[in-house]
């Protein structure tokens, strides 16, 4: 089944109405997460504060649907039998040297 973006919009009703709403949904694609209405103490920044969080999930939702959205496979939970590698990393303190004139 496609992803159905208008479906998934109107399922927000009457948020995705609003300009704020398609703020939201452009900023999953940019990668933005801070919601710039937050914090507006007035109804109308509340409101929009609301409509962008609510389009911001929207495009999560949209997105999950474009990718065929999986669950992970399962991460197996038996013993990494590996052996390690021997020093295969410098050690984070360096042994320090002698002090001058004792005895080595």
């Amino acid at each position: 089944m496609p992803a159905d973006l208008a479906g998934i919009a109107a399922s927000y009703a009457p948020y995705h109405l609003l300009a704020a709403f398609a703020e939201g949904l452009v900023a999953h694609d940019a990668g933005q997460f801070c919601n710039p209405y937050d914090g507006r103490r007035d109804a109308d920044g509340q409101i929009a504060a609301q409509a962008w969080d609510r389009g911001r999930e929207a495009g999560a939702r949209y997105a999950r649907a474009l990718a065929g959205h999986r669950k992970p496979a399962p991460v197996s939970t038996r013993p990494d039998t590996t052996p390690p590698a021997a020093a295969a990393h410098a050690p984070i303190f360096p042994t320090p040297p002698p002090p001058r004139g004792a005895a080595s």
